[in-house]
């Protein structure tokens, strides 16, 4: 048998729970009504099924206002989605990384603030043999551009 591994981020009344475990992969946004109770709202996993696999063990999430960042771990990728002025989920960006190898993991964890992402890159090795790096991403007008790429400093 697999076993999961549990991510979650908070911001606000909106709560999002991941669970990557290769059956289920389940990426749920709950959020908090006025009653105090958490109402699940959807599961984006189903924006991005074909990355489940690659997410075991490896999903990082990161949530800032109306903008959520996840991890795509060995998919070589990290998912960006954005909530809408009615409360719409839709998958805004799939960060592709190209200069990745297969030993990268990519996204284990992430971290957004505002319009700035930054995601981790355990195993790249530009200084090293696994010495990681991370990836800074900034956002104008809903396009992510790669803005750094901050590795270690002999």
């Amino acid at each position: 048998s697999s076993s999961s591994r549990i991510a979650v981020t908070l911001s606000g009344n909106t709560l999002v729970v991941s669970d990557t475990e290769q059956e289920r992969c389940q990426i749920l946004i709950f959020e908090r009504n006025s009653a105090g109770a958490w109402i699940q709202q959807i599961d984006i996993a189903s924006f991005i099924k074909q990355a489940c696999p690659g997410f075991i063990s490896t999903t990082g999430l990161s949530l800032n206002g109306n903008t959520l960042a996840v991890g795509g771990g060995i998919t070589k990728s990290t998912y960006v989605f954005a909530r809408d002025a009615v409360g719409l989920w839709t998958l805004e960006a799939n960060l592709t990384h190209v200069d990745t190898v297969n030993t990268d993991w990519v996204g284990f964890t992430v971290s957004l603030h505002g319009d700035v992402l930054a995601i981790s890159v355990e195993g790249d090795d530009d200084k090293g043999l696994n010495a990681g790096a991370v990836y800074m991403y900034t956002r104008a007008n809903k396009t992510w551009t790669k803005s750094a790429n901050l590795t270690h400093v002999d």
